[in-house]
């Protein structure tokens, strides 16, 4: 652990604190595999169901980020759109929601656009846990979390696409100062959330309120 201190230019910085209502909420690629891989290796009892050429995969994919990191946003069509961002290290639903306290504006999260592969499915299902628990709470993703512009997306996205990249769209920005997880088809099934419920930093109890009620089960 560390402190780096630089400088950086206009246009290349993203506080937390510049979240519009409006804007949408996105993510640089799927999420919860690597932590469920962790909490594999953590929880020996459930840990042990986990077959080894799967966890062997998942291993190598991980060890290849770390070992060749690169920049998720470094001279992309982002920036042009960004108002925000933040890595997701915490789990998802504690990162977005300090973008959201220090914006001073609200977020509604659909849980079911959150990408997640097969191998997370797979995964979940032998530890007994719900397939989103992993992305929503733990986090270690090596992904960012990005809010960008509604009215600049479209461009943003085909710019993307011509560059081989692409972002994942979970969830926008409102005006009122809570979070609501939601289902993207049926946004009547919610659970508005404080942020009061976030300062001791457990995320488990939040999810596990709602999970059975907007996600299909695992």
């Amino acid at each position: 652990m560390g402190t780096g201190i630089g400088w950086t230019i206009k246009r290349k910085y993203f506080p937390r604190s510049g979240a519009k209502v409006g804007d949408i909420i996105a993510v640089t690629g799927h999420l919860g595999l690597f932590s469920a891989y962790m909490y594999s290796v953590v929880n020996k009892k459930n840990g042990s169901k986990i077959p080894d050429t799967l966890r062997e995969a998942i291993r190598k994919e991980y060890i290849s980020r770390i070992d060749l990191p690169y920049a998720l946003i470094e001279n992309t069509p982002i920036l042009d759109s960004c108002n925000a961002a933040t890595d997701i290290s915490d789990g998802l639903l504690g990162d977005i929601a300090r973008i959201a306290m220090q914006s001073g504006v609200g977020v509604r999260i659909f849980v079911d656009k959150i990408p997640i592969t097969d191998n997370l499915l797979k995964m979940s299902e032998l530890l007994s846990k719900h397939p989103y628990y992993f992305p929503c709470c733990v986090g270690g993703d090596l992904q960012i979390a990005l809010v960008l512009d509604r009215k600049k997306w479209d461009i943003t996205f085909k710019k993307l696409k011509k560059n081989n990249l692409t972002l994942y769209p979970i969830g926008e920005i409102i005006a009122e100062q809570r979070m609501y997880l939601s289902n993207s088809f049926d946004k009547a099934i919610e659970e508005p959330v404080d942020w009061e419920n976030f300062r001791n930093l457990n995320y488990n109890n939040i999810f596990l309120k709602v999970a059975d009620k907007i996600l299909p089960s695992s």
